[in-house]
C-alpha cells in the first residue's frame, strides 16, 4: 500500500508540474480570430485611403507601384462626357475582363476590387457620352494588387525577449564595437558605413546602452563603449559659436554616399541622438549628456525657419542645401521630451510651430516623401516611405486621450503606410527578380529602395502596438505579432544577428548590415515583449 501511495503521489506530483508549465506556456501567448480578421481585411480594402478628390486634395498616388486597398487615380475629365467606364484587364489570362460604369474619372475602384485577383492589372477608363459611345480616353494605369492580411503567416522561432538579447549581444561582440574600449575611437576601416557619425555612432552608443541593462556579465564594458562613443560624438560636433553650434557631422570621411556630401547636415539626426544623450544621463548621472542634448535643442530654436520647419540639408553656415524642408516629427518628439520628462519649456512655443507645419503640410498633401541621408530629396510623391508618416501616426495615438479628433487621422496614415509598404505575401514579381527570396510578412523602405529592410518592419511593428493601445482594435495586435515573428524567423540562428536585408541569399544574408536597423529591431520586439506580458495576453 505504501508503494501505491507513493507511485500516486509521484504521480499527482508530476501532474502539477505538467500543469504549471503549461500555464507557464501560455502566459504571454496571444490566440486571434483569423478568420474574421482577414473578412474584415477585405472589406476594409474597398475603403480608398486619403482619396483626393473626395478630402479636395492632390491625389497622392501618381508614382505608385502597388495598393492593398481600392485606390482612385488622377483621370482627366472628357469633354462632353456623362459617365465614364472602366476597364480592369488582370495579366492572369485566366481572367476576364472586369468593368463598371460611373459618373467621374477619379472615382476609386471599390465596385470590382474583390472582383480583381492579386497581380498586375492594366485599368483603362474611357469617357462616355449619353448613348454610351466612346468620347475617348480619360487615363490608363498599370498597378500591382497586392495581398491583404491573412494571417497567420509563421510561428516564433524563439521568445521574443530571447531575440533581441541574442541580437544584443551579437552587436556587443563585433570588433569594430569593442574597437571603441581601446582609444575611444571608431574603427572605421573594418565598418564603412561609420562615415555616417551622428546615425551609426549613435546606434552605438544605443545599443550599448540597452545591452548593458540585460547583461551583468559584460554591464561595465558596455558602458564603457557607450560613453566613448558618445564623448566622441560630442568631440567631432560644431563648435559653440558655429552656425550648427553643438551639432554631429551626419557624414564623415569619403565612403558610400558622405564622399558625395561633405560638409552637408541633415538637420534630422541631431534630434535622433540628443534621445540617445538623455538616455546616456539618466542610466550614467553625467551631466556633459544632458547639456549636450539641451545645447542641441537651442540650435534648433536658433535655426526654426518662420513656418514652423527647417530645411532638411544645410551647409556648415547654415544655408540650405537645397530648399526641401524637413518633415519634424522627431524634432518634435526630442523637444516634448524635454519639456515633459525634463521639466524644460523654453522650446514649447518651437515644439508648437513644428507641430502645426506637419498639420498644415503633409497632413494635407500626404507628401510623405522620404529624407534619408543617402538618397536626394526628389520631387513631389515620386519617393514616398513610410516612416514619417507612420512615425506622425504613432505620435497621434500616443496623444489619443489630448487629440482624439486626430484618431481616424492616425489610423489612416497607418492604413498609407500598410497599403504602399507591407508586403504580407505574394511579393511583386517580374520588377523585382529577388522578390521571391524575401522573407515574408515584410516591409519595404521607400519607392526609391522598393526592398525588404528590417527596420521598415520594426517601424511597422511600432505602429501596430501603438494603434491597437489607442484603439483597441484586435487587427492592429495581430499584424503586430505576424511581424514579430517573421523577426524571429528572419533572425541568424548561427549568430543571433538581425539581418539588415530580408532576402533568402547568402549575398544579402551574409552583408554586415546597419546597426541602426538593428537596433530599431531590438526596441521593437523589447516593446511587442512587454507590451503582451503587460496585457497578460488578452
Amino acid at each position: 500500500m505504501k508503494l501505491i501511495r507513493c507511485i500516486f503521489t509521484s504521480l499527482f506530483l508530476a501532474l502539477g508540474c505538467l500543469q504549471l508549465y503549461a500555464q507557464e506556456q501560455k502566459k504571454g501567448e496571444i490566440h486571434f480570430n483569423y478568420e474574421s480578421l482577414s473578412n474584415n481585411e477585405l472589406e476594409e480594402s474597398l475603403i480608398p485611403i486619403w482619396q483626393g478628390e473626395a478630402f479636395n486634395m492632390p491625389f497622392w498616388n501618381k508614382y505608385a507601384k502597388r495598393f492593398i486597398y481600392a485606390p482612385a487615380f488622377d483621370f482627366n475629365e472628357i469633354e462632353g462626357a456623362v459617365n465614364y467606364q472602366f476597364v480592369a484587364t488582370a495579366s492572369n489570362f485566366d481572367f476576364d475582363v472586369t468593368m463598371f460604369t460611373t459618373k467621374n474619372p477619379w472615382d476609386n475602384l471599390a465596385p470590382i476590387w474583390l472582383k480583381l485577383p492579386q497581380g498586375y492589372i492594366d485599368l483603362e477608363v474611357v469617357g462616355l457620352d449619353s448613348n454610351g459611345q466612346n468620347l475617348g480616353q480619360a487615363g490608363t494605369r498599370k498597378f500591382y494588387k497586392a495581398a491583404p492580411f491573412n494571417g497567420p503567416y509563421n510561428q516564433k522561432v524563439v521568445e521574443y525577449d530571447e531575440s533581441y538579447k541574442r541580437a544584443l549581444e551579437y552587436i556587443f561582440q563585433k570588433n569594430y564595437i569593442q574597437h571603441w574600449k581601446i582609444d575611444g575611437t571608431p574603427d572605421t576601416l573594418t565598418y564603412q558605413l561609420y562615415c555616417y557619425p551622428a546615425k551609426i555612432m549613435g546606434a552605438v552608443v544605443e545599443s550599448m546602452i540597452l545591452y548593458s541593462q540585460l547583461s551583468s556579465t559584460n554591464k561595465s564594458s558596455a558602458l564603457t563603449i557607450a560613453k566613448n562613443a558618445a564623448d566622441y560624438l560630442i568631440k567631432i560636433s560644431e563648435p559653440a559659436n558655429a552656425p550648427l553650434a553643438f551639432f554631429p557631422p551626419t557624414y564623415m570621411g569619403n565612403r558610400l554616399s558622405a564622399k558625395h556630401y561633405k560638409g552637408q547636415s541633415m538637420i534630422i539626426y541631431p534630434a535622433r541622438l540628443a534621445h540617445i544623450y538623455l538616455d546616456l544621463f539618466k542610466l550614467t548621472q553625467n551631466t556633459k549628456y544632458y547639456d549636450a542634448a539641451v545645447n542641441i535643442a537651442n540650435t534648433y530654436a536658433k535655426l526654426q525657419l518662420p513656418n514652423g520647419t527647417w530645411y532638411l540639408k544645410v551647409w556648415e553656415d547654415g544655408t540650405p542645401v537645397k530648399e526641401t524642408l524637413c518633415i519634424p516629427i522627431d524634432i518634435i518628439e526630442f523637444l516634448e521630451r524635454l519639456r515633459v520628462e525634463f521639466k524644460i519649456t523654453d522650446y514649447e512655443e518651437v515644439e508648437k510651430n513644428a507641430l502645426s507645419w506637419i498639420f498644415e503640410n503633409p497632413v494635407k498633401t500626404f507628401d510623405w516623401s522620404g529624407q534619408f541621408e543617402d538618397i536626394n530629396p526628389s520631387i513631389r510623391y515620386k519617393n514616398l516611405t513610410k516612416h514619417d508618416a507612420a512615425s506622425f501616426a504613432i505620435y497621434l495615438f500616443k496623444h489619443a486621450d489630448k487629440m482624439p479628433d486626430n484618431l481616424k487621422l492616425a489610423e489612416e496614415l497607418l492604413r498609407f503606410s500598410e497599403d504602399q509598404f507591407v508586403v504580407w505575401e505574394k511579393p511583386m514579381p517580374h520588377q523585382y527578380p529577388r522578390a521571391q527570396q524575401w522573407i515574408l510578412p515584410t516591409a519595404l523602405e521607400q519607392y526609391e529602395y522598393y526592398v525588404p529592410i528590417d527596420a521598415s518592419v520594426a517601424k511597422m511593428m511600432n505602429t501596430y502596438l501603438f494603434a491597437h493601445k489607442a484603439t483597441g482594435k484586435e487587427i492592429y495586435l495581430a499584424k503586430a505579432v505576424e511581424l514579430a515573428n517573421a523577426m524571429t524567423q528572419a533572425q541568424l540562428k548561427e549568430t543571433g544577428r538581425y539581418p539588415t536585408y530580408w532576402e533568402r541569399n547568402d549575398e544579402r544574408l551574409q552583408k554586415e548590415g546597419w546597426i541602426n536597423c538593428a537596433v530599431s529591431d531590438v526596441k521593437a520586439m523589447m516593446n511587442i515583449q512587454s507590451y503582451i506580458l503587460e496585457n497578460d495576453g488578452n
